[in-house]
């Protein structure tokens, strides 16, 4: 009876290593220097979002570049503003952005896209700062981040007023991609 005990509990413990593994990264681009990126064009938050890219940029030294496209035919990455995202789509009713990647069987992100909200479900109107942590959240996403417990991440869950791309978030892009500090 120990014997299948101790059998089951390392079947559980080798079952739940995979599942770890499998939530630590979404995936990586191949080529995360050239991300052919569109952003839907002539909408009031198209340049916060560049600039909600450049800060991705400037803070992993350009290891990551989003390259503006003029299609969607032509990129790897797609933005689109939205009043509101829908509750079938992001299975909660508190989400003001969504993001959506396929990844190729080896593990690389092949294409993503981000849905930005301009009002909550309830249809509040949102601010500037909640648009910006939203686009800060939704980038670490297409860009292979999962969900961080620190509330002061851009990862986090939940969006407050002091997130930001945190060390913690880009200590795990280094990791996801192999860089060297």
């Amino acid at each position: 009876m120990r014997k299948i005990l101790t059998l089951f509990c390392l079947i559980i413990l080798y079952i739940g290593s995979f599942s770890l593994y499998a939530n630590a990264a979404i995936g990586k681009w191949a080529k995360p220097q050239y991300i052919k990126t569109y952003i839907q064009p002539n909408h009031p938050r198209t340049v916060m979002m560049k600039h909600a890219f450049a800060e991705w940029s400037r803070l992993t030294k350009d290891k990551i570049i989003f390259r503006y496209v003029n299609s969607t035919q032509d990129s790897q990455l797609d933005v689109f503003f939205v009043d509101k995202i829908s509750k079938e789509k992001s299975n909660s009713d508190r989400s003001i952005g969504l993001t959506e990647t396929k990844t190729s069987s080896t593990g690389f992100i092949k294409h993503a896209t981000i849905w930005i909200a301009t009002n909550a479900q309830n249809g509040k109107k949102l601010s500037d700062d909640e648009v910006y942590t939203t686009m800060l959240h939704e980038i670490g996403h297409s860009i292979g981040l999962e969900h961080s417990n620190n509330p002061k991440s851009a990862m986090y869950s939940g969006v407050n007023v002091i997130q930001e791309i945190d060390k913690s978030d880009l200590a795990t892009l280094y990791k996801i991609y192999g860089w060297r500090k």
